[in-house]
């Protein structure tokens, strides 16, 4: 995926227009290259050391000082800055910062000629390569970049997703490594879903406490299980996800994971093209036609429940939906090739005969219906829209420490002062949310959080009547700030 960003340009303050392309290079074979005088380049090298073993140093500061304190940096010796063109071809990574803009111009210049990644920090202009906040769980590593536009927004999603992976979270990804050649005699869509069962469930627990014992048993269960009468466990699985109107803020965690591990995406052709990046880069997408007969219907299924064993097909069900795909949504409930329907954070469309109304209740379990945000406020929360029946779950609300303003957790683990924006976490994302919640807590950004059980019936009590309503019931200072409060950090 390209992410267009806008740079200026140093020398004539004109806008150029760059299109990104995210990747990771190799540090460990040739030295990282890195060029100046300035004092944040020591930050610059401290980074570089955290993945490479050697890091090479040309500065004209006499000594080297602060800049080459670790014994892994190799000060290159009778070399000053103007003269360090010639050491750029071959390297993985230069960063340089000589405090001379004409000279850091020219040394860019010299890196884009040969080739070499180049980044000269706080001048976006002068970058072919932008160093992102990084979250670090070897073997897994997540980089997060604005492209140099802003930084300190990096640092904020870094903080987030550090809060939701534990600090061995790479044992599972070298656990899972290990256990490839095994795996490798099941079909593709069988061994995805085993490994999705493995990160999802208790054998990632076990791998990240270093049980690996425990976890070798349950994946040989999953390796090994057969139904009944016997035969091996394979089926082609078919989820319906409501995408309301197109908004992936507005889908629940459920649902945007749903998407996420499908094989094959059924939708209209007028889908929202964010919703369609959230899939994998291998899924395969398929179009509704439009103008479907009965017997197209039938045929138009039937293509789709013959693909390999245990694929995994999500059909995005929108707002609106076509007669074709109301027609195809039917179809699939009436032949039971539907296990489970994933509402949207606030359900939007019921129409399909057998799914989110009427057989629902029979033909599929409550425990498939995984939910998102509920409505807290101004909705009745026993009398969901569309017919969707009430799910129990919980929700998060505390209050925002600065000004005391009541806040939500919403279905995209952000904090909202709406409180229609609350989400209901079922069992699959609660675990998740309260990790959040503590990670707010530990940041002295929210103050007195707790969990509210939904159990489907409008009586909650008074504290959250009031609450909902507005509260809290106190009267904060009237001031600007007071009205119109800062959002703390993950706020909705």
């Amino acid at each position: 995926m390209t992410n267009a960003t806008n740079a200026t340009n140093p020398m004539t303050n004109a806008v150029i227009e760059r299109q990104l392309f995210p990747c990771f290079i190799t540090v460990d074979e040739v030295p990282p290259l890195v060029i100046g005088n300035a004092g944040l380049l020591e930050a610059k090298i401290r980074l570089l050391l955290k993945f490479a073993p050697v890091v090479d140093l040309v500065t004209d500061l006499r000594p080297a000082s602060r800049l080459c304190s670790d014994a892994r940096v190799r000060a290159v010796t009778g070399v000053s800055c103007q003269m360090a063109h010639d050491l750029i071809v071959g390297r993985p990574l230069v960063i340089l910062d000589t405090l001379d803009p004409e000279l850091n111009a020219s040394l860019s210049v010299a890196a884009r000629a040969a080739g070499v990644p180049v980044n000269v920090p706080d001048n976006p202009a002068l970058c072919s390569a932008y160093l992102g906040a990084i979250v670090d769980r070897s073997p897994v590593l997540v980089a997060i970049s604005t492209a140099g536009a802003a930084p300190v927004l990096g640092q904020r999603i870094r903080a987030r997703i550090e809060t939701m992976l534990p600090a061995d979270f790479g044992r599972v990804a070298t656990y899972l490594n290990r256990h490839r050649a095994s795996l490798r005699t099941l079909s593709p869509a069988r061994r995805r879903a085993i490994q999705h069962q493995l990160v999802d469930g208790r054998a990632a627990d076990h791998i990240i406490a270093g049980d690996d014992s425990a976890a070798d048993r349950l994946l040989a269960r999953l390796v090994t299980a057969t139904d009944k009468d016997g035969s091996v466990r394979v089926s082609v699985q078919v989820k319906v996800v409501d995408i309301g109107g197109g908004d992936p803020g507005l889908l629940s965690l459920r649902g945007v994971e749903t998407i996420r591990n499908a094989d094959i995406i059924v939708h209209q052709a007028d889908v929202a093209p964010a919703i369609t990046e959230l899939t994998r880069r291998e899924a395969s997408f398929v179009t509704v036609p439009s103008g479907l007969v009965e017997r197209q219907v039938r045929s138009f299924v039937d293509d789709l429940s013959t693909g390999p064993d245990d694929e995994r097909i999500v059909v995005l069900l929108p707002t609106a939906p076509t007669s074709s795909m109301t027609a195809v949504v039917e179809h699939l409930s009436d032949t039971g090739l539907c296990d489970a329907v994933i509402p949207a954070a606030r359900p939007t469309l019921v129409s399909a005969r057998g799914f989110l109304h009427g057989q629902a209740d029979d033909a599929i379990d409550d425990t498939r219906l995984q939910t998102g945000a509920g409505h807290v406020a101004g909705a009745s929360v026993d009398r969901p829209a569309c017919g969707v029946r009430a799910m129990t779950g919980v929700m998060f609300t505390a209050n925002r420490l600065d000004d005391g303003v009541v806040i939500w957790l919403t279905s995209s683990l952000c904090w909202s002062a709406v409180a229609s924006q609350a989400a209901i976490f079922s069992d699959a994302d609660i675990d998740l949310a309260r990790r959040q919640v503590a990670a707010a807590s530990d940041r002295n950004d929210i103050v007195a959080a707790y969990e509210v059980a939904v159990d489907g019936r409008a009586d909650r009590s008074m504290r959250e009547r009031i609450r909902a309503a507005g509260g809290p019931t106190i009267t904060p200072p009237q001031d600007g700030e007071a009205r119109c409060p800062r959002p703390l950090k993950g706020a909705g």
